[in-house]
């Protein structure tokens, strides 16, 4: 394949023109073609990850990968898959700035998470509401992320809460252990924006905990959350009413 193309677009592709095959892949010197994909394990890939989509002429692999891995091998030099979950705003940060080519963007989005889950609060900010959010200490892993771009878009939309409303701190580490890609923290803003880097070495889970911010808007479910700690909470508990 001499263009890459995106994870998103071959699985609607294969799970609607091949389910009713039931067939598992087989390697065979025969095969025409080698497709190596890559991305999270939904249940929306299973049909590929299990062998029930195949073809006859493609010998399919699938790579369980997160997020950080994914972008690491679409942006460096390997490019080891040929279709690939993406990171949508890492994607469009390097196609408009770095003259990015190497895969195609189909807007066919996998993941359908009600994004409201991932804005948490400290239970003694004071916050209930997304208004209160307003001059508040807003901690994240990664501003440039996709899933808070999205949070920042329906803060806009739905309640009228700017960006630069309140202060964000980009932690230096991340609470689910994973490698933070520091080439991903070039942002395009005003000398003035509301941006500052955390404590080094300190992750959002425990800059939430110790009180140096009151929120925080990320990707992942921060650890202090996963593990019941009662000084954090929802900002939205019922996620699928709002």
């Amino acid at each position: 394949m001499n263009k890459k193309i995106t994870l998103q677009i071959i699985i609607i592709i294969a799970i609607s023109f091949f389910m009713a095959c039931e067939t598992k892949p087989t390697k065979s010197p025969n095969k025409d073609l080698e497709i190596k994909i890559a991305g999270y394990d939904y249940d929306r890939v299973q049909a590929i990850m299990n062998g029930k989509v195949s073809h006859k002429d493609l010998d399919i692999t699938f790579d369980v990968e997160n997020i950080y891995s994914l972008n690491n091998n679409a942006f460096g030099p390997e490019k080891k898959n040929d279709v690939t979950e993406i990171g949508l705003i890492p994607f469009i940060t390097r196609y408009v700035n770095n003259d990015f080519r190497d895969y195609t963007l189909i807007p066919v989005f996998i993941s359908r998470t009600f994004r409201h889950r991932n804005v948490f609060v400290h239970t003694d900010s004071g916050i209930e509401k997304p208004e209160d959010l307003v001059g508040k200490k807003v901690g994240t892993p990664g501003y440039g992320m996709s899933a808070n771009t999205w949070i920042r878009g329906f803060l806009l939309d739905d309640y009228g809460i700017k960006a630069d409303d309140f202060q964000w701190i980009e932690t230096t580490e991340s609470s689910d252990g994973a490698s933070l890609n520091k080439s991903f923290a070039s942002y395009y803003f005003e000398d003035d924006f509301p941006l500052s880097k955390g404590p080094e070495g300190v992750d959002e889970s425990e800059l939430l905990l110790s009180g140096q911010c009151d929120a925080l808007i990320t990707a992942i479910t921060p650890k202090a959350y996963l593990e019941g700690n009662p000084k954090i909470k929802r900002l939205f508990p019922n996620i699928k009413e709002t």
